[in-house]
């Protein structure tokens, strides 16, 4: 069975968990009732709009311009450590550097990261991010910090491109669909990824925690 048809197995198996507000869905999430999630449109998500709303674009001039930008503030040696050897999800918006593609907001994560990187300068074992979009700046972050175990917590349609698009760019991560066990695994074991809508996570310690943008989506409750 190949990674998409696995993966849109397991979203079948989320959604079906879901019942009508269970999950706190934003206005955000209605502009996908009607969008298709199978195995050729995750390979091609970013294309398919499955990643609209997560993955701003610009066209290649503006992301040109925002490229060199970043390089002269981050140092090309950064971007080529940190920045991303595949087009995952088939972007028709993006750019080479090298051997790095480059789109807007893939630019913005290295920035990001960057900044984090300088404030942020410990060995992190565990990271926990709360609406990882498609999973770009986690794979930049895990780059920099090598997790042991990552949790994500976000609705059926984000967990699906983020697992895809962290297995593609780490083929040996283990993908855990819930976070049921996380504190009991050895923190020597291999690099686990654990994505669940709607885990209680009050009593599990992460070192480090990451919001980009969703909060500013959720109501205040």
């Amino acid at each position: 069975m190949s990674i998409e048809s696995e993966l849109v197995e397991k979203f079948e198996e989320l959604k079906a968990r879901e019942v009508s507000g269970a999950f706190n869905r934003s206005k955000h999430w209605a502009r996908f009732d009607n969008k298709k999630f199978d195995e050729k449109s995750l390979a091609r998500f970013r294309s398919a709009g499955l990643s609209l709303g997560n993955d701003d674009v610009r066209d290649l001039a503006a992301t040109r311009r925002l490229a060199e930008s970043v390089v002269n503030t981050v140092g090309i040696d950064f971007l080529k450590r940190v920045g991303h050897r595949q087009n995952i999800g088939h972007s028709e918006n993006v750019l080479k550097i090298d051997d790095i593609y480059c789109s807007w907001n893939d630019l913005h994560h290295v920035v990001w990261a960057s900044q984090l990187a300088e404030v942020a300068t410990d060995q992190y074992m565990s990271y926990l991010e709360i609406g990882a979009g498609y999973g770009s700046f986690a794979a930049i972050l895990h780059r920099i910090y090598r997790f042991r175990r990552m949790v994500f917590v976000d609705l059926p349609e984000g967990l699906l491109q983020t697992a895809y698009y962290l297995k593609k760019s780490f083929p040996n991560l283990i993908l855990v669909f819930d976070a049921i066990g996380f504190e009991n695994l050895d923190h020597d074991e291999s690099y686990a990824v654990f994505l669940t809508p709607d885990a209680d996570l009050d009593l599990i310690h992460f070192d480090l925690v990451v919001n980009a943008r969703s909060f500013s989506e959720m109501r205040e409750n």
